[in-house]
């Protein structure tokens, strides 16, 4: 029988890595592969991962080894120290794909091949319609993909399981059988067993059908990618490790973008610490539209997302306030706990910051100057009266945390002089002294 093997995925003259645990999917993905090896002129390497979980491990791995010594392909054999139990499933995926993509760059591979096929499709766009998640996680197994730098291929994905066990049985390939498939431990398992078998009575061509949806998914994820870059491209600004993203520009997108947009914010501000689930997206767009100018959002504990009047902030960690105080008893600089510095001269300076001119008439009174973080006490004088500052800084949609990293300086007798781009006191007359005050971004 002739299998629906993806050739096109390999180029002759490629060296790749294949990925064989011993099961019937990965020994004929490597049958297939010596069988097109003379006429694409590969250069291949086996990597088998053994778990140790169950008493037929060790029988596997030396399967591996026998086929591979008997047609003459090198075989790296790798073993797995597990580590959380709950997680065992993911943990292993992550650390198998790992450890062979460091083999793969060793080696000077630029692929590997991997033996996942039809029916894990199925599997895997039933699991996750099921359990919910992102137009490109509907978009299921894709034939080729990226891990780093390195190519991922699987040419069988479009091959029924029974196609390849009965490939096997005619072209006499040794594999071995995993017994812990036969259990319903896992949740693939229970599709396996019981959801697929379901599906395919009821329509014999399921799994074309699923692959015409996955295309279908896939080619519209791309749109979504595209237009959520776009948007990023265009609005969005970096500001250190955060990103700020304008909200209402953000709200005119269709949600689909929306969700594509908050998940690559994600991935750019906490790589692959943080999944971004349908809940936590539509928290965040909540928090876009509430009343309230000033919120901030949780998630996982790794991932805040603040809502600061009409932008969105996203940072790794939670920003905590920091009060600070400075006392100058004579002329000089001193340097924020933000790196912004305040300098304070005789004479005017060049620095490139902000400079205002302070007319006093008795130095006694300026100093020591203090400059501290802002007091919700804190009130400024006016000609025509007095104001809170906290009023002021609402007024002007300031974040809070730029509020809270506001030098508010005061001079000798606690009144406050100065707060950069906000208030300046000025009490000049003829027979005024100046003093100048300089802020500078660190």
């Amino acid at each position: 029988m002739e299998l629906r093997f993806n050739e096109n995925l390999i180029q002759q003259n490629d060296s790749l890595i294949v990925a064989v645990s011993g099961g019937v999917d990965s020994m004929v993905l490597l049958s297939y592969l010596l069988d097109i090896k003379k006429k694409k002129n590969l250069r291949l390497s086996v990597v088998h991962m053994n778990y140790h979980r169950r008493p037929t491990s060790k029988q596997d791995e030396r399967l591996v080894l026998e086929y591979c010594i008997e047609h003459f392909v090198s075989a790296k054999i790798f073993d797995y120290a597990p580590g959380s139990e709950e997680n065992f499933q993911a943990d292993a995926r992550e650390a198998r794909y790992r450890v062979f993509a460091e083999y793969a760059q060793k080696l000077g591979a630029s692929k590997i091949a991997l033996a996942h096929h039809a029916d894990d499709q199925i599997e895997t766009v039933m699991m996750r319609l099921t359990r919910g998640s992102s137009l490109k996680g509907y978009s299921g197994i894709q034939e080729m993909s990226k891990y780093g730098d390195l190519t991922l291929i699987r040419p069988l994905l479009s091959c029924a399981k029974e196609d390849i066990e009965n490939y096997a049985m005619e072209h006499h390939i040794p594999f071995a059988k995993d017994e812990s498939n036969d259990r319903d431990d896992y949740t693939r398992n229970r599709f396996r067993h019981h959801v697929i078998p379901f599906l395919k009575s009821e329509n014999p061509k399921i799994l074309d059908k699923i692959n015409s949806f996955v295309e279908d998914i896939a080619s519209a994820a791309r749109l979504v990618q595209t237009n959520a870059e776009i948007f990023l491209n265009t609005y969005a600004n970096p500001e250190g490790e955060d990103w700020m993203i304008p909200i209402p520009n953000f709200l005119s997108l269709e949600v689909v973008v929306r969700k594509q947009v908050l998940m690559i914010l994600s991935d750019r501000v906490a790589g692959n610490l943080v999944e971004m689930t349908d809940e936590h997206m539509y928290a965040v767009m909540n928090l876009c539209v509430s009343s309230h100018p000033n919120l901030e959002l949780k998630i996982a504990k790794t991932l805040v997302f603040y809502r600061e009047y009409q932008w969105l902030r996203v940072r790794k960690e939670t920003y905590s306030k920091k009060p600070f105080s400075f006392e100058l008893s004579s002329f000089g600089t001193v340097t924020l706990p933000n790196n912004d510095k305040v300098i304070i001269s005789e004479f005017g300076r060049n620095n490139g910051g902000n400079q205002v001119e302070l007319w006093y008439n008795n130095i006694d009174f300026q100093f020591p100057i203090i400059i501290r973080s802002r007091l919700d006490k804190d009130t400024l004088s006016y000609a025509f009266g007095h104001r809170k500052l906290k009023d002021v800084l609402i007024d002007r949609k300031m974040p809070m945390q730029q509020r809270d990293e506001l030098p508010i300086v005061c001079d000798g007798t606690g009144e406050i002089i100065h707060v950069p781009g906000i208030y300046t006191r000025d009490k000049r007359d003829e027979d005024n002294l100046r003093l100048f005050i300089n802020t500078t971004k660190g």
